[in-house]
């Protein structure tokens, strides 16, 4: 399996366009309500860490979903839910949409179990493979299906 290994600068440009897609979008927040980012832990943290920098959005919550153990693919285990969130847009941010489970996996939370209050959410990654499942709403870039994509905290 090829590489594609990412450095610091590099996720912080590529979540700067991130940004600036979702910006493009964003609506005035409803009176109350600001915009909130939901990170898929693990490899959703530090990317919606920098969005809500480049976005200005204070509220962070995360959802604890993995499907990895080391880099092979098994069933989606889902080891944090969502706490009550009220918020005007949510963005659902993960590192890569790989097969496209994780996020299939949070639009059927959102739908079942949600006691949420939003006007809207939406999905972002920074990359996708090509052969995804579930492509989020915004994403920079998309990689072959072959490839490995080595976050900068992934390495030691």
């Amino acid at each position: 399996m090829k590489q594609k290994i990412i450095s610091w600068s590099e996720l912080d440009a590529l979540c700067l366009t991130l940004s600036q897609k979702i910006e493009e979008i964003k609506q005035a927040p409803l009176k109350d309500h600001e915009d909130c980012i939901v990170a898929i832990a693990k490899g959703g943290l530090v990317p919606a860490r920098i969005l809500a920098r480049h976005l200005n959005i204070n509220k962070i919550f995360s959802f604890g979903a993995s499907s990895y153990e080391g880099t092979e693919k098994g069933d989606i285990q889902i080891y944090q839910k969502l706490p009550r969130i009220s918020c005007n847009n949510i963005f659902i941010v993960d590192d890569i949409s790989d097969t496209g489970d994780t996020f299939s996996t949070i639009d059927d939370h959102m739908r079942k179990y949600g006691s949420y209050m939003f006007q809207r959410y939406f999905t972002a990654s920074v990359f996708v493979k090509e052969d995804t499942k579930r492509c989020p709403d915004f994403y920079v870039e998309t990689v072959p299906k072959d490839t490995w994509v080595v976050f900068p905290f992934e390495t030691p």
